[in-house]
């Protein structure tokens, strides 16, 4: 009994995918040891082949005409068109692709012919759907004109109660009224934005995140259920979170601008002028025998070494000579002009 439901079952198959009546069924089926793809093989194969094997039903089906040796494997077809053996190990198609259809042919030349894929989820009414479930958890949609603080004493005027309290008190004590003691304190609060895109959401100006992202999906979930993030509630250290969320759903992400960059910035020192500031000696108006004395003093001159004479032109034309040694360096010139007389160190 059971065979005959099978083989009822398998002639009902036979039939839909193929058109053909009952009795032919039949005859391929059983013409084929009751093997479905063996039978529909036969089938496009021939469809006319089965009304002259009605003589003789026990027949074997039908070679392939071009038949391909055992020892070497089939060609494999391209992505969208596989063979009919194939369907035998393909037990979950792949819900991304489209209706398959059998194009006909043999075991090794049967091929099956994959339509168009499915449409791919629409993100605009996904987001739609996360605002809707947002307001329903008693989400309150604002102005956009109105700036963070406008916000936030909204968001909070229906959270806040104010009025006189009762202190309880215990077995010996009665409890007793107690009045407001004053402004009420507030607690520190985070402003957060949430930017619901077309290709995913950002946090502020944060990077870009999948809405099929698995890392998402708790994220997501509390923001459907009117609740605020783990994430953000971490970040905030303990403070209130403020979300708001801004649809831009019919946008592309849009990352933030990138920050001029400036070569310099910083205090900065003037500079000085050309030459430091010269300090005169204590006694400036020595005859000019003993300022010379002086200056070479400073310098250092050897006369028992070999000397010779430097001239110096200062800025108004005058010209000074100093006795130095080989040795003596541009320093030391600076030096002798510094201790010579007073009405010449302003003009150096």
């Amino acid at each position: 009994m059971a065979d005959s439901n099978e083989h009822s079952d398998l002639i009902a198959q036979f039939c839909g995918v193929t058109g053909a009546d009952s009795s032919r069924a039949k005859l391929f089926l059983e013409s084929a040891s009751w093997n479905l793809q063996l039978a529909l093989a036969s089938f496009y194969e021939d469809p006319d082949d089965g009304r002259d094997q009605q003589s003789s039903p026990e027949l074997p089906p039908e070679q392939p005409k071009s038949p391909v040796p055992a020892s070497k494997p089939p060609t494999r077809p391209s992505a969208r068109i596989r063979g009919l053996a194939d369907l035998a190990n393909d037990d979950s198609a792949n819900e991304e692709e489209g209706q398959a259809f059998y194009a006909g042919g043999s075991e090794h030349s049967g091929q099956q012919v994959l339509g168009p894929g499915k449409k791919p989820d629409n993100k605009e009414n996904f987001v739609a759907e996360m605002f809707k479930a947002a307001k329903m958890h008693g989400a309150q949609v604002m102005d956009p004109a109105m700036d963070d603080g406008a916000r936030q004493d909204r968001g909070a005027g229906a959270s806040v109660f104010q009025g006189i309290g009762h202190r309880l008190g215990d077995t010996s004590t009665a409890s007793e009224p107690v009045g407001p003691t004053g402004m009420l304190r507030r607690r520190p609060s985070v402003s957060r934005v949430l930017k619901m895109w077309q290709d995913g959401f950002s946090i502020d100006d944060g990077p870009l995140h999948a809405y099929d992202d698995p890392g998402s999906q708790a994220f997501l979930q509390a923001i459907r259920q009117g609740e605020i993030p783990r994430e953000l509630l971490q970040e905030a250290n303990g403070a209130e979170v403020n979300l708001n969320m801004e649809d831009h759903r019919l946008e592309q992400y849009v990352g933030p601008p990138r920050p001029k960059v400036t070569a310099f910035e910083g205090t900065g020192h003037r500079l000085g002028t050309v030459t430091p500031t010269l300090t005169r000696p204590a006694n400036s108006d020595l005859p000019p025998e003993r300022a010379e004395a002086n200056a070479k003093a400073a310098i250092n001159l050897d006369e028992s070494k070999p000397t010779t004479n430097i001239q110096i032109r200062l800025s108004d034309g005058s010209r000074l000579v100093a006795q130095m040694n080989h040795t003596n360096t541009v320093g030391d010139i600076y030096k002798y002009i510094v201790v010579y007389p007073s009405s010449l160190t302003g003009l150096v």
